[in-house]
């Protein structure tokens, strides 16, 4: 295998949940930037197209729904192998990221455009 394809098949296995999913630096890096990408704007957007096909929904529903799709993100597609003490600081790490993200995104896109 060469190395350019090595980090391809990384990727796609990393991405495949019937894969375990090691800890290594690169397993790392994933996880933080699916992490931090799902905290910007990952979560928010898709949200935003359902609140534009139905209707505006309040702060906290927005919010709150825009916390439990990253976790899910988070858990369900990275599957980052943590200690129980470290899984609980990464969900209140991007929980809180995620809430306040969701928060400036609601009042400075959501509200004024939908």
């Amino acid at each position: 295998m060469s190395a350019s394809q090595q980090p391809k098949r990384k990727l796609l296995a990393a991405l495949n949940p019937s894969v375990p999913l090691y800890r290594d630096s690169y397993n790392e890096y994933l996880v933080f930037l699916l992490s931090a990408g799902g905290a910007a704007a990952g979560t928010q957007v898709p949200l935003y197209i359902v609140m534009a096909i139905t209707e505006l929904w309040s702060v906290g529903v927005f919010v709150t729904a825009c916390v439990v799709f990253e976790l899910a993100v988070i858990f369900g597609v990275a599957r980052p192998q943590m200690k129980p003490t470290e899984r609980f600081g990464w969900v209140v790490l991007w929980a809180a990221a995620t809430a306040l993200l969701a928060l400036a995104f609601y009042y400075l896109v959501a509200e004024p455009t939908l």
